[in-house]
């Protein structure tokens, strides 16, 4: 009987570990890769002078680029070497595509029976319902998501030949497209001699800005929509969801909105669009809006825009891109969800009618939640750094809460865009950062559903309804 036992035992040493939650095992993941990332971004191997790094500068650069941020302490070009290029790239594609994702992929390479809970936990990561697709749907995101990421380094491949060497150039459409797609906002395109940095270099090639732009649309309308929108169109069997629909109306209506707006503010503005021509111009506030979008490449010195697009710019990072998607943020369907309610509770309506669907009220107050979460998560956040930095500050120097409240948005929505201050906080800041970036990327449901879930599971008593005044 003994020896039976110590056998049952052996077929399942991982047997402990079984009652750990989907979300838990996802945050785990992403921690796993993070702490990996940065210990092989620490070693000699990955810097350009063959020395050790600053552990937290590499912790700082792993969380981002696996949370496919693109805030950076250090500039990724002049400071990491080829190596260390590959590690982060590595990371982004992780982070882009989901820990799950890689997991499963890896599971399929060795002939590996996928179980039904690794199925939940798929498609948990994907933000779908049930596990029944998660397989199927996983190998057709691995799929699209090369082919994407291809088309890319082959339109940007030409580009960059004609001021490198082809080995150079293949390099950079590699790094660059996989990051677009994966809206991470690393580039290895380095510094020049006027300062300017990352898509500010590329400013005058529409079509480096143009591809770039189409990549981080694709990237960010979320794998549901990729696969309706196949579905549709190329074998033409079902019409849109409601939910795609809407996904694809509002990403337009923020698009040509943010557009619009920066326009609007910048046209004159010598630091950002002003001094390029009309054509030049459009272009560049289209990416700029696009980017905004959790993609984190910089077109002009945001850290000389106009008062109104700085606000616009943490707005639309905030809202960031679609459910499910390489994009982070409250999410495009959330936020327009949140909006079209509004209107409707205010009109007197009890029911939320969306393309002849009525929405579910559980829905709408998921939206509602997550919207005022994360508002108060990046305003609390902000505050606290501020403290910190005036507190480190030497007299004479000054960083405004404005300022502050941009990095924390960027950092929570996983946008990566920067007014020039992320190298020059302190490390507590960055470490505030982090968390930000690590939330963000993870995913607030997933932390708050995998903290609390135990004790709403325990709560079956339902109390008497009452009524509050509203207004």
């Amino acid at each position: 009987m003994n020896i039976k036992k110590d056998v049952v035992q052996q077929e399942h040493p991982l047997k402990r570990y079984q009652h750990l939650s989907p979300g838990l095992i996802i945050i785990f993941g992403f921690a796993l890769v993070i702490i990996l990332g940065a210990t092989l971004l620490w070693l000699p191997i990955s810097s350009r002078t063959g020395s050790f790094t600053n552990y937290l500068d590499c912790l700082f650069t792993s969380v981002s680029a696996t949370c496919v941020t693109g805030l950076s302490v250090v500039d990724t070009f002049s400071h990491w070497n080829d190596f260390g290029h590959f590690v982060i790239l590595a990371m982004i594609q992780i982070g882009g595509l989901g820990f799950m994702t890689m997991a499963m992929m890896l599971s399929m390479l060795v002939k590996r029976t996928v179980s039904p809970r690794e199925r939940l936990i798929l498609a948990q990561s994907f933000s779908v319902d049930g596990s029944g697709n998660a397989l199927p749907m996983m190998k057709k995101i691995v799929k699209r998501t090369f082919a994407f990421e291809m088309v890319g380094m082959m339109l940007l491949l030409p580009r960059f030949r004609m001021a490198h060497g082809i080995w150079t150039a293949l390099k950079m459409s590699i790094f660059h497209s996989i990051s677009a797609f994966c809206n991470a906002g690393f580039d290895i395109l380095g510094i020049t001699e006027d300062g300017r940095s990352s898509m500010a270099i590329m400013e005058d090639d529409p079509m480096v800005l143009l591809t770039i732009t189409g990549l981080i649309i694709v990237g960010g309308i979320g794998f549901l929509v990729w696969d309706e929108l196949g579905e549709r169109f190329v074998k033409k069997r079902t019409k849109l969801s409601a939910y795609s629909r809407f996904v694809l109306i509002i990403t337009g209506i923020l698009l040509l909105s943010g557009t619009a707006l920066t326009l609007f503010f910048e046209w004159g503005n010598p630091v950002t669009l002003g001094g390029h021509n009309v054509c030049d111009k459009i272009i560049m506030a289209l990416f700029h809006s696009t980017t905004l979008r959790t993609a984190g490449f910089a077109v002009f010195n945001c850290g000389g825009m106009t008062g109104g697009t700085i606000m616009i710019s943490v707005i639309l990072m905030l809202i960031g891109g679609a459910s499910g998607s390489t994009a982070g943020g409250v999410k495009v369907g959330t936020f327009g969800l949140v909006l079209y309610s509004a209107f409707y509770i205010a009109a007197g309506r009890t029911d939320v009618i969306l393309f002849r669907r009525r929405i579910s009220s559980t829905d709408v107050l998921r939206a509602i939640s997550l919207v005022v979460i994360c508002i108060l998560l990046v305003f609390s956040f902000t505050i606290i750094i501020m403290q910190i930095e005036g507190a480190a500050l030497t007299p004479g120097e000054d960083i405004s809460f404005v300022t502050i409240l941009f990095e924390t948005a960027s950092a929570f929505s996983t946008c990566g865009l920067t007014m020039g201050i992320t190298s020059l906080l302190s490390p507590a800041s960055h470490i505030l950062l982090m968390t930000l970036m690590f939330l963000g990327r993870i995913g607030i449901f997933t932390v708050t559903v995998t903290a609390f879930s135990k004790s709403a599971e325990e709560s079956a008593v339902r109390f008497p309804v009452t009524h509050m005044l509203i207004g």
